[in-house]
Order: structure tokens, then sequence, then C-alpha cells
């Protein structure tokens, strides 16, 4: 008789917990991938959110507060020229300096940047190749 009641008890105690609770394990695992998606969906929003905070964070880095107003050639010193070397270094010109003197090496980047830039600041002057001054033309595309 004691063998009977384990039998049987043993089985109704499993099934008890399902039968209140309504367990069923193709509901769990249904609750259990919506409940991913909903995170995945959520750290995908997060990630847009954050995507665009890094993006705003890029352009304010990259935003310049100098105005060019005077010519500047090798030999040149002062606040401009230690502001067209930084707006040089910030572009990616290698081998400028940080400094407030217009050496040879700021020719170079400012001959670079002039060629990179060709149909908005030689073309209309009828030049080919950069010449390494910072005249009027290589002013505005700066500014």
């Amino acid at each position: 008789m004691k063998s009977f009641k384990k039998i049987f008890l043993i089985p109704v105690f499993l099934f008890i917990p399902i039968l209140l609770f309504g367990i069923n394990p193709q509901v769990t695992k249904a609750a259990t991938v919506e409940n991913l998606q909903a995170q995945i969906n959520a750290l995908l929003v997060q990630i847009a959110q954050l995507r665009q905070q890094l993006a705003q964070m890029r352009e304010a880095s990259t935003t310049w507060c100098h105005t060019f107003n005077t010519n500047l050639k090798i030999g040149d010193s002062g606040q401009d020229v230690f502001a067209l070397n930084e707006i040089l270094i910030r572009g990616g010109y290698v081998g400028v300096d940080h400094s407030n003197y217009f050496s040879e090496k700021t020719a170079s980047a400012v001959v670079h940047f002039q060629e990179k830039y060709a149909s908005e600041i030689l073309a209309p002057l009828g030049l080919i190749r950069g010449t390494g001054f910072v005249g009027p033309a290589t002013r505005a595309k700066l500014n």
C-alpha cells in the first residue's frame, strides 16, 4: 500500500503546480522568446540613441570657431598661424606642428588642403596645383 501511495502521490505533487499555476512549457518558452525579443528591441533603440549622441559629439568636436582674415605664408607667426595649424591637424594632415609658426610642413599641408578642395580654391584662380599660400580663396574655405 505504501508503494501505491508513493507511485500515486509523486505524479500528483509534480503536476499540482502545473494545474494550479498553468505552467505550460510551450507558454514559458514563448514568454521567454517574447521577453528576449523585447530586450533586443530595447537594446536596438538604445544603440540608435547612443549612435546619435556620438554623431553629435563628433560634430561638436569638429566645429571650428576661428575666422581667418589675413593672408598667411611661410615664415609668418601668430594666433592665425596657430589656428591654421590646429585646423590642419584636426583635418588629419600629418607633419603639422602644434605651433604658431608657418613652416614648410604647414605649407605642404595647405597644398594638400587646397588640392583636396581644388574646385573651390584653385579652379576659380586657374590653378591646378596648390601653392601653400593662404590667400582669400583658401581662407574662405577654411572659414
